[in-house]
């Protein structure tokens, strides 16, 4: 009888154990579930973001114009056309 109450109470200790690891885990491991496409929006935002006010001001003197879209940059054809043929092309196609 001593040994049953003693593997119980050893089971809930584990069980306890186990409990307690699952919500440390929950506080330390968050996971974060993006789509690609969002992922290259917040990407691109952030790199905008490092610029030097500088930079965008002369861009924007320029009559450039900075647009956020969901399409790949590596997969614009006009882009592609301007090349120069350094390196980064093997990146391009």
């Amino acid at each position: 009888m001593e040994d049953v109450k003693e593997k119980n109470k050893k089971e809930r200790a584990k069980k306890s154990r186990e409990e307690r690891m699952k919500e440390i885990m929950k506080g330390i491991i968050t996971t974060e579930v993006k789509s690609e496409e969002e992922q290259r929006l917040q990407d691109t935002q952030a790199l905008l973001n490092k610029l030097s006010p500088e930079v965008l001001e002369m861009y924007e003197k320029a009559g450039g114009k900075i647009h956020l879209t969901e399409k790949s940059i590596a997969e614009n054809l006009t882009l592609r056309d301007f090349c120069c043929g350094c390196p980064n092309t093997l990146l391009y196609g």
